[in-house]
């Protein structure tokens, strides 16, 4: 049986912000004002500008590192649940 519980929270909760200088895209997603991941895309000498894919990039990137801290908090909580 899973521990997990759903937890209703406020949505003002949550932010995402995404920062870009036309070469560096950065992500960060806090948490209560708590910064939980943070991603980074560059963009490398003679690619095109592509917005839309550098903020894909870094989102990923943050979603990524959020979701790691998450796995390990819930395995130093209830020990190692995927084995």
């Amino acid at each position: 049986m899973s521990k997990d519980k759903l937890v209703l929270a406020d949505p003002d909760d949550f932010r995402v912000i995404i920062i870009t200088d036309g070469t560096t895209t950065t992500a960060e997603i806090l948490v209560r004002r708590r910064q939980l991941g943070v991603g980074t895309a560059r963009r490398r000498k003679g690619d095109r500008r592509d917005h839309e894919l550098g903020e894909s990039l870094a989102l990923e990137r943050a979603f990524r590192v959020a979701a790691d801290r998450l796995a390990k908090t819930r395995r130093m909580l209830y020990g190692d649940l995927d084995g």
